[in-house]
């Protein structure tokens, strides 16, 4: 048995305590009756194993771009100008003739009014 100075059993074997090539004196039984490895040939091939597959990784990631992407925005506000009350031709018919064109030279300010600001509005969406 392999003590160290303290009297503990040694986990791993110096390379002073193998013989024939290497390998370690009684490791038990590895898989399918071999000896374990020393476990410097582990390292030296964990190491192997590292370097290669370093090697395959990419370099340095390109930076991140900035990517616009348009998202659909309403060009419609929230509330739109009211359409104006005009007069019906059953009231125009009931007017005389004094007041009948002043009604209709009403109606007709307040849709180029109404109309106005119709345009106002729909211009945000060109």
């Amino acid at each position: 048995m392999n003590l160290n100075l303290h009297g503990l059993a040694r986990k791993y074997p110096t390379p002073h305590d193998t013989h024939s090539g290497g390998r370690s004196k009684n490791l038990g039984a590895g898989f399918a009756g071999r000896s374990a490895l020393h476990p410097m040939h582990l390292y030296s091939f964990m190491a192997t194993i590292l370097l290669v597959t370093g090697c395959a990784t990419p370099g340095i990631p390109p930076p991140p771009q900035i990517v616009n992407v348009p998202v659909p925005v309403s060009c419609l506000p929230a509330v739109l100008p009211q359409r104006p009350k005009t007069a019906t031709d059953t009231e125009l018919s009931a007017l005389d003739d004094y007041k009948f064109p002043l009604a209709i030279f009403l109606d007709r300010r307040l849709l180029l009014d109404y109309s106005a600001e119709l345009e106002a509005v729909l211009v945000a969406c060109r």
